[in-house]
């Protein structure tokens, strides 16, 4: 049986993926951070910069894919292993409303996690809690080499 997030220490993961994005980079330049975790399930929240608004004072839809991106992803890897490698193979976004604000929140369940291949499903809703994008996923996973 593969070495989960289901079934190891949740809260060291947890800590472990938090820590991720305070120091990665892209995570802290976006505003990123992960909010909640569950066995197949993540939620991400945005704090957005006011410079990532369009001229309509539209928080730019690279920005929501970006953080549909890395929520399909850390939902999958909860179905993985410590050691597997993980990586956006296709996402598809759905804009559904114009994303109003700086803050907002991305849950993203699988539907799917296989030898090689997981898929996921994102909802992104604005500060009232109102659906402003949808994605799906494809992440290829490459599962570390047992021992």
């Amino acid at each position: 049986m593969t070495d989960t997030v289901a079934n190891t220490d949740r809260e060291e993961w947890f800590d472990g993926m938090r820590e991720h994005y305070l120091v990665s980079p892209l995570h802290a330049h976006f505003g990123l951070t992960l909010d909640g975790v569950e066995d197949g399930k993540v939620i991400v929240g945005l704090n957005g910069k006011r410079e990532f608004l369009n001229a309509y004072d539209v928080m730019a839809g690279s920005v929501i894919t970006g953080m549909i991106d890395s929520a399909l992803l850390q939902a999958v890897k909860t179905r993985c292993g410590a050691g597997d490698f993980l990586t956006t193979l296709e996402i598809k976004v759905n804009f559904l409303a114009p994303a109003n604000g700086t803050k907002f929140r991305c849950e993203a369940n699988v539907i799917r996690a296989g030898g090689s291949t997981g898929v996921a499903h994102a909802v992104v809703t604005d500060a009232d809690g109102e659906a402003v994008a949808s994605g799906m996923g494809t992440i290829f996973i490459r599962r570390k080499a047992k021992g």
